[in-house]
């Protein structure tokens, strides 16, 4: 019996100081879906999580990041660091300054930024609201003269779940804020 007792003792020590060792490891990410705790690690600015739920902006990391490629057009101009592109055979290196901050020419047409923008509280990502977003991702629609978007792929956005367009915002949302475009 007091066999029993001691070994239950140690057990139960073990498991707690396990789960100790756990939270201070980063346990807090254990609840987190694998595509939003690889969202989070590839994620290429530091973000704000502050009143973030962290398995939305994992989430939208993971498609912004490792399946939209929105960077590939809403960047700067120069999307890779030089020595940085992997096209060219080098190991990717993401312009972090030029970030989704927009700028680019692509097919004749200027990328916006859609990091978000200060000037509004909390600052909105490209100062549009969620209900914008989605109408734009949805729809393509833009919603600053009404225009249909000619380059955006919308159409290959347009399907996709709520959760993923929550996802995306709030990923947006967490990136650090610029000033809004001119």
């Amino acid at each position: 019996m007091k066999r029993t007792k001691l070994l239950m003792g140690v057990l139960g020590v073990t498991a707690l100081s396990l789960g100790l060792i756990g939270v201070g490891l980063g346990g807090h990410h254990d609840n987190l879906s694998r595509e939003a705790r690889i969202g989070l690690s590839i994620a290429p600015v530091t973000l704000n999580l502050r009143g973030k739920n962290r398995e939305l902006v994992g989430l939208g990391s993971y498609i912004v990041n490792a399946q939209g490629g929105c960077n590939d057009c809403h960047n700067n101009g120069t999307q890779y660091l030089p020595g940085g592109n992997p096209f060219l055979g080098q190991p990717k290196q993401i312009n972090t300054a030029g970030y989704l901050q927009g700028g680019a020419v692509v097919f004749g047409v200027i990328a916006p930024p859609i990091v978000p923008e200060l000037g509004t509280t909390p600052p909105l990502p490209a100062g549009r609201t969620y209900r914008q977003f989605v109408q734009e991702m949805r729809h393509g629609i833009n919603p600053d003269d009404g225009h249909i978007l000619q380059v955006m792929p919308w159409p290959d956005f347009q399907d996709m779940t709520e959760q993923d367009m929550r996802a995306i915002y709030e990923y947006l949302s967490a990136l650090p804020a610029i000033p809004p475009a001119p």
